[in-house]
């Protein structure tokens, strides 16, 4: 079923995305991992923006939560640019709104922890600001090596290289995107 949606547009292209994320050979642990394919992905994400105080200030804070699993990460805006688009069979929103709010104040208070303690000021979150329900571009690297197939995501905006902190929410996505193809 197609949908139009809100989507962050990509700023590395395909040819791009391959050579950042081909496997660069190591002589120490000797691997061999082959190429395979590459794909690109719209992951679901909650764009919550919070009102905070800090020294006096107000100020915003922005926070991305996926949808999937509830990873958080703190964007940075200046490379975002927003656009609708119709997409085909989207993945679905698997939290809720009302699942994200807590989960967005709780980053929010480990991030004026953090502030806090190296400024010997708290950051204080006052109130939200928005939630808005966005898809955020990913390319899916997909290998094989004597231990089998495995894969490695790419942001599409910043180019960064996906870790262990995103690995089981592209997992899931994968998964999700399997059983919806099956049927």
């Amino acid at each position: 079923m197609k949908m139009n949606v809100r989507i962050i547009e990509s700023r590395i292209p395909k040819k791009e995305a391959v050579e950042r994320l081909k496997p660069k050979r190591r002589f120490l642990l000797n691997q061999k991992k082959a190429f395979r394919k590459i794909e690109f992905l719209y992951l679901p994400y909650f764009w919550v923006r919070l009102q905070t105080l800090f020294k006096g200030k107000r100020d915003k804070l922005l926070i991305a939560i996926d949808a999937i699993d509830g990873t958080a990460v703190f964007p940075d805006e200046n490379f975002i640019r927003f656009k609708e688009l119709e997409l085909s069979d989207p993945l679905p929103f698997l939290l809720q709104e009302e699942r994200i709010k807590p989960l967005a104040l709780d980053t929010a208070h480990d991030f004026s922890m953090q502030v806090g303690l190296r400024q010997k000021v708290p950051l204080e979150t006052m109130g939200f600001l928005s939630i808005e329900r966005v898809y955020y571009p990913f390319w899916i690297a997909y290998f094989s090596s004597p231990k089998g197939l495995t894969f490695t995501a790419l942001d599409a905006v910043s180019g960064m290289r996906q870790g262990v902190k995103m690995k089981q929410v592209f997992i899931k996505a994968l998964r999700i995107l399997e059983n919806s193809n099956a049927e």
